[in-house]
């Protein structure tokens, strides 16, 4: 059994997409909401739900890649950036960030995205 390490493995767009896709329900978001500090759990239900024989820690190494990416682009304004999954990302995360004081920048143009 491999050892897990700080960097995840490569992931195909499609286990990416079921991974958003998966991140974004509504049971899962539910779950995130009332795990507290610890939402292994969390983790687990994906990796099981994936269907891609990801392990549990891949599953968080790319959760964990994919909103830093997310909030270096939206966050920190790289607005000339964009990646794959940008919409699917903005509505799982956009409200985890409307309460910290931050600015939403759209991906799409360097002005501000208003927040809901």
């Amino acid at each position: 059994m491999p050892v897990p390490t700080t960097q995840g493995l490569n992931w195909s767009m499609e286990e990416t997409g079921d991974l958003v896709a998966l991140w974004d329900g509504v049971e899962v978001q539910c779950q995130f909401e009332q795990g507290g500090c610890s939402n292994a759990h969390v983790y687990k239900v994906l990796s099981d739900k994936c269907g891609h024989n990801q392990l549990v820690w891949q599953c968080l190494i790319e959760v964990k890649a994919l909103q830093a990416s997310w909030v270096t682009i939206t966050v920190h304004n790289c607005a000339h950036k964009s990646m794959p999954f940008m919409q699917q990302l903005m509505d799982v995360l956009a409200l985890r960030y409307e309460g910290c004081g931050c600015i939403v920048y759209s991906s799409t143009g360097g002005l501000p995205k208003p927040l809901p």
